[in-house]
């Protein structure tokens, strides 16, 4: 997790333009990835601050599935 943040966060805080290139499919899979994470780190940020115990997708996980937060 920390890897994905580290590598999303530096470049947007430091303003280093991320390139988008649909030739490369391994590239613009990162982005998708590193994206779907941060979602969900809002989410589950979100989740907790209004103490949210439900079932949520887990945009980080391929598939999306669908996990239950507790207590």
């Amino acid at each position: 997790m920390h890897s994905n943040w580290q590598a999303i966060r530096n470049e947007s805080a430091h303003g280093i333009e991320r390139k988008l290139s649909f030739e490369d499919e391994n590239s613009l899979e990162k982005i998708l990835d590193d994206s779907n994470f941060l979602e969900e780190v809002f989410f589950r940020l979100i989740f907790h601050i209004i103490g949210y115990t439900g079932e949520f997708y887990q945009f980080s996980q391929y598939g999306y599935p669908i996990t239950s937060l507790k207590n």
